[in-house]
């Protein structure tokens, strides 16, 4: 295996190994439910799984593609992807700083200084300190160039106020990677900063919002004349825009990567449930599950193309493509089992009918985190289409 470069055997052997050490290890804490196949945390169990991603860490299984002297193992980012894929796959406990691994962690490599990268990463790594994300705005989810979060200069700090929404984990977060304007409204993309946002700073409030599953795993982040130094901007000033857009195209590919994993557990579960129906039955749920293989396998083709784009440090606007592609093959997933269960899956709530339906509704978010599908398609159409507006 060369230094940053893997083969595809290479990524299946560090697939095996790793599968079989989760085998071993796969703590028995973790929910072994339907619902782990489509949640990410449970608030109850914090402590158990910041210790969980610790052991990965400590074992060897994360800090590909960091180099060794900030706490990594150097190599490439793409084994990282597989572990985070496998831990979906098999619906067993996820990494819980997830977007500091996914998001705040690549940033700091790409863009941020020395001092930085000496700061931040070590305890992202070993899940010391929580990330959270504070990009969509209210009025700003699906256009980050509109945003109209502030950040003022005074002296050597930012002051910072606005508000943030659909910010994962804000309420455990140590920090945030935060997106504000420091210049004019009119310039759009080219105003915006990137900064580091320590969340016990005074002025910041976070308040949970409750979600379609019931579940609070997002949050608003309100943000009140926040004082924050100069040190804290990644990058330069004004020159947030393409750490965003970095930022966004391998989000979504991870983002692909874990929802073709679990809409695969489901897949395998549901292929399970077809053969304890009757021969009458069977025929057409049997043909129904062969549609949706052929939908998971094409997204799979797909994601392979954009793993070796990502292998040449090429990805980009493409990821959007596969975005749709996954999230299709996902909500298709959950509908279609849902469907095969009928009423059961809303009115048996001590069952597991209940968690397919809940898996349902997330699934339907799908088309909303990492952005709207309605958005991808413009992108599409403008940037790789090259079509007019």
């Amino acid at each position: 295996m060369r230094e940053g470069v893997v083969t595809k055997d290479d990524l299946e052997a560090f697939r095996r190994r790793f599968s079989e050490w989760l085998e071993r290890n796969s703590p028995d804490w973790w929910p072994r439910t339907i619902e782990s196949i489509h949640r990410r945390i449970y608030d109850d169990i914090i402590p158990q799984m910041r210790a969980w991603q610790r052991r990965l860490y400590e074992e060897g299984w994360l800090g590909y593609g960091v180099p060794e002297r900030y706490g990594g193992k150097g190599g490439s980012r793409l084994l990282e992807f597989v572990i985070h894929e496998e831990l979906a796959k098999r619906s067993a406990a996820p990494v819980l700083n997830r977007i500091g691994l996914v998001t705040a962690l690549p940033i700091l490599l790409s863009h941020g200084t020395d001092a930085q990268r000496e700061r931040y990463v070590p305890p992202i790594l070993r899940a010391d300190e929580i990330w959270c994300q504070g990009f969509s705005e209210p009025s700003a989810g699906s256009d980050l160039a509109v945003l109209a979060c502030r950040g003022e200069i005074k002296g050597d700090s930012l002051i910072i106020s606005g508000q943030k929404v659909w910010s994962s984990l804000a309420h455990i977060a140590d920090y945030c990677l935060l997106l504000c304007r420091t210049g004019k409204v009119e310039d759009r993309h080219r105003s915006i900063t990137c900064v580091i946002l320590p969340m016990k700073s005074e002025g910041v409030r976070v308040s949970p919002i409750k979600q379609i599953t019931g579940e609070t795993e997002f949050n608003q982040i309100f943000l009140s004349e926040v004082r924050v130094p100069l040190e804290n901007v990644i990058g330069e000033l004004n020159q947030g825009w393409n750490i965003a857009m970095m930022t966004l195209n391998h989000e979504r590919l991870l983002m692909c990567m874990e929802m073709l994993a679990k809409a695969s557990a489901a897949f395998n579960r549901f292929r399970g449930m077809i053969e304890e129906v009757g021969e009458s039955d069977k025929t057409y749920w049997k043909a129904r599950a062969v549609d949706l293989l052929i939908d998971l396998e094409k997204s799979k083709a797909l994601l392979e193309s954009m793993m070796n784009l990502a292998q040449r440090g090429e990805v980009g606007p493409e990821t959007t493509i596969m975005k749709l592609s996954a999230t299709n093959a996902i909500q298709r997933t959950y509908l279609t089992i849902n469907e095969y269960l009928g009423g059961g899956a809303t009115s048996d709530a001590d069952g597991c009918d209940i968690s397919w339906f809940r898996g349902m509704l997330w699934s339907r978010g799908r088309a909303i985190a990492g952005g709207t599908s309605e958005v991808l398609r413009n992108i599409i159409s403008e940037r790789i289409l090259e079509m007019p507006r």
